[in-house]
């Protein structure tokens, strides 16, 4: 039962996310499922909730834009940035640094949480209204 309930939140926010990252959901689908069996192979705590987060889709989505180049490049880059993340966590992990997290405040993790939270609800605001989004940053003017 915990395992359907999990998966019933974890699988719709993955697809959310990819789609906030732009890529595709099956992508989602697939780095869900191995991202909880890696963690059931090398995780500790039976309350982690293993999931994609709001921040990481932001960042890559960030990222991808950056590129020069087709779906072909971005694809590559994505396999090699996931990849490179998952082999820090594993690192972090066999030199058990976990501990570190204790040092960054409450405060600075609930700021950074609001600000994506509310880039990803302005990000949206198209969406849901169906009104297309004017081009530029938010601090050009014209």
């Amino acid at each position: 039962v915990a395992g359907l309930a999990v998966s019933g939140l974890m699988l719709p926010e993955a697809v959310a996310y990819a789609a906030i990252a732009g890529v595709a959901p099956g992508h989602a689908i697939l780095a869900a499922i191995i991202g909880t069996l890696a963690y059931a192979l090398a995780g500790r705590s039976r309350f982690a909730v293993v999931s994609a987060t709001s921040s990481s889709a932001a960042i890559l989505a960030a990222s991808l834009a950056t590129l020069p180049g087709g779906e072909g490049v971005r694809a590559l880059f994505l396999i090699m940035a996931v990849a490179f993340a998952g082999l820090l966590f594993l690192l972090a992990w066999l030199f058990r640094l976990g501990g570190l997290t204790g040092f960054i405040s409450h405060p600075v993790l609930r700021g950074f949480a609001f600000g994506l939270a509310i880039t990803i609800c302005v990000k949206q605001l198209p969406v849901l209204t169906g009104i297309p989004a004017p081009g530029g940053s938010l601090f050009q003017t014209g």
